[in-house]
């Protein structure tokens, strides 16, 4: 599964945390991003209790998918970089073939 932003403490809790002390230097961008996001708590769209009956259902399935976006968030933003990567993908796509040996055997 991959969440997007659920309406729980944890925002909240991480802004208090992180007003605090100091990050980690390996850690600093996701304490950054952290501490963008919390003026958000409150407002995020996902429903956890939702995300929760959400997961149960993916267990009784019997071929589940590889990952699963929860969230309109998670799926718009999983979307918009796949995209991003298909693009790139496709303008590079004869750079890319053009490494091939000349004779296929």
């Amino acid at each position: 599964m991959e969440p997007g932003a659920a309406r729980t403490g944890f925002r909240a809790d991480w802004a208090s945390r992180l007003s605090g002390g100091a990050a980690l230097p390996d850690y600093l961008p996701v304490h950054e991003a952290l501490a963008r996001s919390a003026g958000a708590a409150g407002d995020q769209v996902g429903d956890p209790a939702r995300m929760a009956r959400a997961l149960v259902a993916l267990a009784d399935m019997p071929s589940p998918p590889l990952r699963l976006p929860l969230g309109s968030d998670a799926l718009a933003g999983i979307e918009n970089a796949r995209n991003g990567q298909l693009e790139e993908l496709r303008r590079f796509a004869d750079l890319s073939a053009s490494t091939d040996h000349t004779k296929v055997n």
